[in-house]
């Protein structure tokens, strides 16, 4: 990602152009406060580096179903 941007603010800038409901997965090193705060619309969803691959697909799939 380009410096001085980050997950957050990326999401937030896209939803500007394609709305509010637009699903994301933020993958992070470390989940903060803020970024759980993310979760609450249920739009966004939060991973760490560290998710194995069947994580990571069982998470898109989730997605993807609700």
């Amino acid at each position: 990602m380009p410096s001085g941007l980050i997950g957050s603010r990326a999401i937030a800038s896209v939803r500007e152009v394609i709305g509010p409901r637009l699903k994301a997965l933020l993958i992070t090193q470390h989940i903060s406060s803020t970024q759980r705060a993310l979760e609450q619309n249920g739009y966004v969803r939060l991973a760490t580096t560290l998710i194995g691959a069947d994580a990571l697909i069982a998470t898109l799939q989730a997605m993807h179903q609700s």
